[in-house]
């Protein structure tokens, strides 16, 4: 089983994703450039494909906007890796909210993490 892995920006706890993807067992993850993931499946000997934000390819591009410093780029890239990824995988875990575009391309593919496992905390102080 492929799963797609949507994180939020703020996202820094690398326990609740190998908790959540252990749960899963996945044949291989997906997502787009992010550390943690990378470290996980590094971790646990499990393929990883990595899909990049394409922002220098303007041919065909219809949403062409400039930088600072003039240069073009393609302002619907980070839409259109979101939707590749979403194509690519079977299932797909968000996870510190989820990326907006992946968990909006692909909301018929979100597995709930509460389903999975148990995520809060056990003691309180």
């Amino acid at each position: 089983m492929i799963v797609g892995i949507s994180i939020g920006r703020g996202f820094d706890n690398i326990s609740e994703v190998y908790k959540v993807l252990d749960a899963l067992k996945p044949t291989e993850v997906c997502s787009l450039k992010n550390d943690k993931i990378k470290i996980y499946c590094k971790d646990r000997h499990i393929s990883y494909e990595e899909i990049s934000i394409d922002w220098g390819n303007i041919i065909g591009a219809k949403n062409i906007k400039h930088n600072n410093y003039g240069k073009p780029y393609n302002a619907d890239a980070p839409a259109e890796a979101a939707q590749k990824l979403v194509d690519y995988v079977d299932q797909i875990v968000e996870f510190g909210g989820g990326d907006f575009s992946i968990s909006k391309f692909g909301k018929s593919k979100i597995v709930k993490q509460d389903k999975m496992v148990n995520l809060e905390k056990k003691y309180k102080f």
